[in-house]
């Protein structure tokens, strides 16, 4: 559940990222000394500039953390063992094991 939480949470901070959204990204940032400063997210917004992201982009980084999220689930993490140490790993496992049911 707090995988799951956390994986929602990164999609939902790229999308606000992306769109410009520093009240929603800051939203639950409640401790001002912790808080995201107005010149970082500058910076940051600077960068998304840069990267120039398209929908394509936008929807492939979505995924990315989707799938990226799947490998952080403890039942998978346990099933998978020690030898696989990355989120990344534990998909690998998963696509090279699993072929049908993770492409």
């Amino acid at each position: 559940e707090a995988e799951r939480k956390r994986s929602i949470a990164s999609m939902m901070s790229l999308i606000w990222l992306v769109q410009g959204k520093y009240d929603f990204f800051t939203g639950l940032q409640v401790h001002s000394r912790n808080k995201l400063t107005r010149e970082m997210w500058e910076d940051m917004q600077r960068l998304v500039r840069w990267a120039d992201v398209t929908k394509s982009l936008l929807r492939a980084m979505l995924v990315f953390l989707c799938i990226r999220g799947i490998g952080k689930a403890a039942p998978f993490l346990q099933a998978m063992g020690r030898d696989n140490k990355t989120p990344e790993d534990v998909v690998l496992t998963l696509m090279n094991q699993l072929p049908r049911k993770v492409p």
